[in-house]
């Protein structure tokens, strides 16, 4: 006999009275709220551009052994931030290059709103000249020898139209091919929800950047592909668990929206799982790595709580809502209820373990 303290049985969400498709409007309207206040900051902000989308400007500044302790390039660093927030200009991104003598710190910054490319490069060359005094070092025209600032560039907005048009023949792609696999494995209307929920987490995602105000480049794009390929998993998962309910038949007496919420019930813990583990693995690489892709696993993150919200919460009622109800029947047995996969009553290890929890 199992152990009713056992680990499996504190967090089976089967026996959880709770109806998941009874307030299905009031996820809708959670979601809407999101979409209707990030379209009411776009409208009155805009979305925070970044700089491959607004064009800005690079500066090198080669600074050698003074950079290769953390607390001085951290000194090296609120230098040249404080050069160019004197000068109205704000630091994208900032990051270290090259070792020894050859160690640079390489600053991107967007351009001043209203200014031409031929002021920026102006300015520019002011921020070079003040970084260079800043540093102690005294001249007169940057490029002289003794200049520490190596070099300068511009970047062009070039991924404005490119990079959005790719984006967006990309997602297309991808959901035609998901929508064709879910008509063929399951159904039309189920593949009808699947992609249902994955254009409702791509316009949430959207809504929470522009609510945060979170810089919008090609790693935003990049992150949006990525979540169109991660969020569909979950809704696959329930579906295929609706499929093998419906031919259950000793619930040929449940409703759609009945059905819907036993297999959220039944699949719940595993998409639990899934998505909290992802998420370490995630929230990891944003502490441990770069700062350059922090933005990205920032998007990734939101992306991956929305597509687990919305799996549970809208695609399963969403299907019963759409779908046509069933010939209702009375069951024809009682047929031992199923245990997830990722547990066996005949494994061995899972009696001793109900055995050591009896104890």
């Amino acid at each position: 006999m199992k152990s009713k303290t056992s680990l499996k049985n504190k967090f089976d969400f089967r026996k959880t009275n709770y109806d998941f498709a009874k307030h299905s409007k009031w996820y809708w309207i959670a979601s809407c709220a999101i979409v209707l206040v990030g379209l009411i900051v776009m409208l009155c902000a805009g979305l925070n551009l970044g700089l491959d989308f607004t064009g800005g400007s690079v500066i090198t500044v080669t600074l050698g052994d003074e950079i290769s302790t953390e607390s001085g390039y951290e000194k090296a660093l609120d230098k040249i931030e404080k050069v160019l927030n004197d000068n109205g200009v704000k630091i994208a991104s900032a990051q270290k290059e090259g070792s020894g003598s050859k160690a640079a710190i390489i600053v991107k910054y967007q351009d001043v709103a209203g200014f031409s490319n031929v002021r920026m490069d102006e300015l520019t060359k002011t921020m070079r000249i003040e970084i260079n005094e800043a540093f102690g070092i005294e001249i007169d025209d940057v490029g002289e020898e003794g200049d520490i600032t190596l070099n300068s560039e511009r970047i062009t907005a070039s991924a404005r139209f490119d990079l959005i048009f790719n984006a967006i023949v990309a997602i297309m792609f991808a959901t035609s091919l998901i929508l064709l696999y879910i008509a063929i494995r399951f159904e039309a209307l189920s593949g009808l929800s699947a992609i249902l929920g994955l254009a409702h987490d791509l316009v949430v995602t959207i809504a929470f950047v522009a609510i945060f105000r979170i810089p919008v480049n090609s790693s935003f794009i990049a992150a949006l592909i990525t979540i169109v390929g991660y969020s569909i998993n979950n809704s696959i998962i329930i579906f295929d668990r609706i499929r093998e309910n419906l031919a259950k038949p000793n619930l040929t007496d449940k409703t759609n929206k009945e059905i819907a919420n036993t297999s959220i019930k039944e699949t719940i813990t595993r998409t639990i799982n899934t998505t909290i583990t992802t998420l370490i693995a995630v929230v990891a690489l944003a502490i441990i790595g770069v700062s350059s892709i922090r933005e990205f696993i920032v998007v990734i993150i939101i992306g991956i709580l929305v597509g687990f919200y919305s799996s549970l919460f809208l695609v399963p009622e969403f299907w019963a809502n759409v779908n046509r109800e069933r010939k209702l029947t009375k069951p024809t047995a009682a047929l031992p209820e199923e245990d997830e996969a990722e547990t066996n009553d005949n494994d061995p290890s899972a009696k001793v373990i109900d055995v050591v929890d009896e104890q």
